[in-house]
């Protein structure tokens, strides 16, 4: 499995408004967002991440 570094400075700054660089983030989101490219929060990453886990600890119930 490859390592994938995700810079979260943008959404760090537009989460907190007033954020020297939140008016740059914000073109960076919009820039991403045009590209169709699907998003992710990183709870849903952290969701996936532990179901994958889970499912190699008890393979039984990977397959249902």
């Amino acid at each position: 499995m490859k390592a994938l570094f995700v810079d979260a400075r943008p959404l760090v700054a537009v989460v907190n408004p007033g954020d020297q660089h939140e008016a740059e983030a914000r073109q960076a989101l919009q820039r991403l967002a045009a590209t169709r490219i699907p998003l992710s929060s990183t709870e849903h990453i952290l969701d996936e991440v532990a179901t994958a886990i889970a499912r190699t600890q008890n393979p039984r119930q990977a397959a249902e």
